[in-house]
């Protein structure tokens, strides 16, 4: 079953004159009272007489109500406990479609039911758009009565003024999130700040400095081999709106702000489990990205501990950094921390982000190069040898190869390389090369030239039999009567 228009709500009923204006009177009367979503919500549910939920543009539930006397499906009630459409369901393939056809046809679409999915009834999705852009979506479970029985006008009139409700919500967060940001970003710049003002401030928009915070730094995985947006302004926004969301359903208490380029994340550490908590709310980014930015890669970078307002400057220094080092060294880690770069951290400069892999295969590409060739493991070699503290007997050891195995390969090693390995200076900077390549992922492990070895030998003799298998085929012997027949030639 494919989605397509002719899934699209189709009422069995015309529009009732003046139902329209009725119903929108009585909702936007809620709205100017300030009643919020919640309300509006629980007042759709009345007039429809069926379970209603409005989640936002990802799908996270933001408001849900029940006639009293209706009886629920299993999946709506834990969609709506859990503050939003199951991932299963929204990643399902079949189910998945139907998501896309309404933002396609930005129109209603029934979705029928899936049972050995939990969907046991059929349901009314409907698009809350404003514009070009699509705020939200109404979703209305069958219960008493068809779906077709619903009259269109109700529907046009509910997915309209809860635009207008999500307008006045975003305005008022964007509100608070440019307070937000022009307070934090004072702690992260660096500059001459007035202490008792920045408390003051913070005060008043719900935030407590004086306690313990971790800083999360998010960005772009974008760097000189990959291509860049082609409206990266808006790119970033769409960003900031899907790490601003991920974040604050999950935790109420982190706090985005834009930092220039940045996103930073204000995450309280007051808990005994800060690391674990951190990689969560990174986890829950990384899933909502897969799903509503799938063709853009992000990190996420620990800035570490605040327990003083000069600690947030340095924080956001280090993690600024972890994350311009993980783009320049193409890593392939998604979560970093400043010291997991070792000495890289030290010698990378901001100006010339591509210094330290210049300088890494400078050092290593020969032998690199030499091993894909040779199907050798001269580099794994070198990588235990240095970490072995340039002992022969430990290396030869952890190898698992003989003294004089491991000596002929130090001598090649120096001969592909031209240096001196006795030099405690060349040793020095083969070692930093060597983790350079490590986290860029380009260091070999032991056995894999074995295995290159043994792949191309297989290679080699299906040829091998192959061209004597066609020769055999085409071979003829004479037999005694003079008449020749094809003899097969076992190799």
């Amino acid at each position: 079953m494919n989605p397509d228009a002719s899934h699209a709500y189709r009422s069995m009923k015309s529009p009732r004159a003046g139902i329209g204006g009725i119903v929108q009177g009585e909702l936007l009367k809620l709205i100017l009272d300030e009643k919020g979503i919640h309300a509006i919500t629980e007042r759709l549910s009345s007039l429809l007489d069926k379970p209603v939920a409005v989640a936002d543009a990802y799908f996270h539930n933001l408001a849900a109500a029940s006639p009293s006397a209706c009886d629920e499906e299993p999946l709506w009630t834990a969609a709506v406990a859990g503050g939003g459409a199951p991932r299963a369901i929204l990643d399902h393939p079949l189910i998945g479609h139907y998501f896309s056809e309404v933002g396609r046809i930005r129109s209603c679409v029934i979705i029928p039911g899936f049972p050995e999915q939990g969907m046991s009834r059929r349901r009314i999705l409907a698009p809350i758009v404003a514009g070009a852009e699509i705020l939200g979506y109404m979703t209305v479970l069958e219960s008493s009565g068809r779906l077709e029985e619903l009259d269109p006008a109700l529907l046009q009139q509910a997915t309209l003024i809860l635009a207008i409700e999500l307008l006045n919500k975003r305005r008022r967060v964007e509100t608070e999130l440019r307070l937000l940001g022009d307070v934090l970003g004072e702690l992260l710049t660096g500059g001459s700040f007035d202490r008792r003002s920045i408390l003051h401030r913070s005060s008043l928009l719900g935030i407590d400095l004086l306690r313990p915070w971790s800083l999360l730094l998010v960005g772009f995985d974008w760097n000189m081999d990959t291509q860049v947006p082609v409206d990266p302004v808006s790119t970033h926004q769409r960003l900031f709106e899907c790490v601003r969301r991920s974040t604050t359903i999950r935790f109420a208490d982190v706090v985005p702000v834009v930092q220039g380029a940045d996103i930073v994340l204000f995450c309280p550490a007051a808990d005994l489990d800060r690391e674990d908590r951190l990689a969560v709310i990174a986890d829950g980014i990384w899933t909502d990205l897969r799903w509503y930015m799938p063709t853009n890669s992000v990190s996420v970078a620990i800035g570490g501990l605040c327990r003083d307002l000069s600690d947030f400057t340095h924080r956001y220094e280090d993690a600024k950094k972890a994350l311009d080092l993980n783009r320049s060294l193409r890593g392939r880690s998604r979560l970093v921390r400043l010291e997991d770069f070792g000495i890289s951290a030290i010698l990378y400069r901001p100006d010339n982000p591509g210094e330290l892999r210049r300088f890494a295969d400078g050092q290593l590409s020969g032998l690199l190069e030499y091993d894909l060739h040779h199907c050798t493991e001269l580099l794994p070699t070198l990588d235990c040898y240095l970490a072995e503290g340039a002992s022969f007997r430990p290396t030869a050891r952890k190898l698992g190869v003989h003294l004089n195995t491991l000596r002929g390969r130090l001598v090649r090693i120096a001969k592909v390389l031209n240096r001196d390995l006795k030099a405690s200076d060349v040793r020095l900077g083969l070692q930093v090369a060597i983790e350079i390549y490590r986290y860029s992922g380009l260091l070999p492990q032991t056995g894999e030239a074995r295995r290159r070895r043994r792949g191309n030998q297989q290679v080699e003799t299906a040829k091998v039999k192959e061209e004597q298998g066609m020769v055999g085929l085409d071979r003829t012997v004479a037999t005694a009567g003079g008449r020749t027949k094809p003899t097969t030639v076992r190799t």
